[in-house]
């Protein structure tokens, strides 16, 4: 059965081996997507996930907005980091079931293309 509900095969490679996924959020929007690798490395099964971080302060001043926007790059270049946290929404069991599925198909093509 095909991996269908917000969850895309998007690339695999044998040689590594390696296979990647694009978890769709349940809001819609591709900015809140996901990237899941699933790849070997050194022996070890690896689950990797890319989540693209967008730095928002939801204020309807574009003033406002901008100075926090500054703090923020301050942070950034003072200390070296900065608090960030972002979601996926995973909506009903079918969604649920296809980012199982998803992890379940990777660690199978793993398994089958291991050297």
């Amino acid at each position: 059965m095909p991996i269908s509900n917000n969850v895309m095969k998007m690339s695999e490679w044998e040689s590594v081996p390696a296979i990647t996924y694009r978890l769709g959020c349940d809001c819609g929007s591709p900015e809140c997507d996901i990237r899941l690798s699933v790849e070997v490395d050194h022996d070890y099964l690896t689950l990797l996930f890319y989540k693209k971080l967008i730095s928002a302060n939801y204020s309807n001043s574009r003033f406002k907005n901008f100075c926090w926007r500054i703090k923020s790059a301050v942070k950034i270049l003072f200390l070296g980091w900065i608090e960030a946290e972002e979601c996926l929404m995973l909506r009903g069991e079918e969604h649920i079931n296809s980012f199982i599925q998803a992890l379940e198909e990777g660690k199978t093509f793993i398994r089958e293309n291991q050297k």
